[in-house]
């Protein structure tokens, strides 16, 4: 009896209501234990605005679990030790976070948990599959205060130094004082939402959906790894815009409608040229392999 049990538990896909009853009470358990830091997470996502592409994150990995959902059905279950090691880090994780009061470290630990429950549950072929939509819940967490501010402030630095000489090639006379930057009709002050760090982190996750179609690491490093220049870029551009503005029409409508509206039109620009990045580095890693005789 025994034999023909796990046999008939084997067979039993994924998305069933075998597998659904057997995850309900694990699932209890994690709502219980992760109660306040998930309500506070989602209160995050739904007030902050620079938050917000938190709830994107996570509908987004929600849809990639859907639509892999028959190539997981295949998967035959089986338990894997490696995920119970998992399991006992996300719950260390879990325990200095609360005793140090960080919400980084305990919502971090919720997507270990969960990685190391599918793991041990469904096998390490199971959690492959899972990977990238954890690792898209992993990135719609926000990242500490200290780190954030490490980052922004050297972007906010790269930013002002090319907006301003970008200025300078356009003709407008200019005066850099570290992130403020003086021509004679208006003054610029690059802050921390024109930094650029959220333009990185954004086009970060558009390449990482971007890379999934994409032949080999390689071809996939690169495209991450220009995703910062671009964004540095483009917010540079979006400052140079602004002064050119000002110089040449009002500085009234440069700091007003046009400022907040460009946001939009950099963020486009932004994935048009993420694209065209794209298809520039397969281009050429497509011209580089050695054709067929």
């Amino acid at each position: 009896m025994p034999k023909i049990d796990s046999e008939s538990q084997h067979e039993s896909p994924i998305f069933s209501i075998y597998y659904a009853f057997l995850f309900a009470p694990i699932i209890i358990l994690i709502g219980f234990l992760y109660h306040d830091v998930v309500v506070r997470l989602a209160h995050i996502w739904i007030t902050d605005s620079d938050q917000a592409h938190g709830l994107l994150l996570v509908a987004v990995a929600g849809y990639l679990v859907f639509n892999r959902r028959k190539r997981i059905n295949r998967i035959k279950p089986e338990t894997w030790l490696s995920g119970l090691f998992i399991i006992v880090g996300a719950m260390t994780l879990l325990l200095i976070g609360q005793v140090v009061v960080e919400y980084f470290i305990m919502r971090a630990s919720l997507i270990i948990l969960l990685a190391g429950v599918i793991g041990f549950l469904l096998g390490k072929n199971a959690l492959k599959i899972f990977l990238f939509p954890l690792l898209l819940l992993l990135l719609a967490i926000p990242l500490p205060a200290i780190v954030v501010n490490a980052l922004t402030l050297p972007l906010k630095a790269l930013v002002s130094s090319l907006a301003s000489e970008m200025l300078r090639a356009l003709g407008v006379s200019i005066l850099q004082e570290g992130n403020i930057l003086r021509t004679p009709q208006i003054t610029l002050e690059v802050v921390n939402a024109c930094s650029g760090i959220r333009s990185v982190f954004s086009l970060f996750v558009l390449a990482l959906l971007f890379c999934s179609d994409m032949d080999g690491p390689v071809q996939k490093v690169f495209l991450l790894v220009l995703t910062i220049p671009l964004a540095i870029f483009t917010n540079a551009l979006r400052i140079t815009a602004t002064g050119m503005l000002a110089t040449h029409w009002d500085p009234k409508t440069a700091l007003g409608f046009y400022h907040g509206f460009s946001g939009w039109v950099i963020f486009a620009l932004s994935l048009v040229l993420l694209l065209l990045l794209k298809k520039v580095i397969a281009s050429v890693a497509s011209g580089r392999k050695p054709g067929k005789v």
